[in-house]
């Protein structure tokens, strides 16, 4: 299966968004979990 640049760079924008929406669901969870310190 021969990926052009094109995929290539598909494949990476995908990966990359999918770590950040990742992290920021993590980093979302954490503060659901941690009541606010007032």
């Amino acid at each position: 299966m021969v990926l052009g640049i094109q995929g290539a760079l598909v494949l990476a924008r995908a990966t990359h968004d999918a770590a950040v929406f990742g992290r920021a669901l993590a980093r979302f969870e954490q503060r659901l979990r941690q009541p606010p310190v007032s």
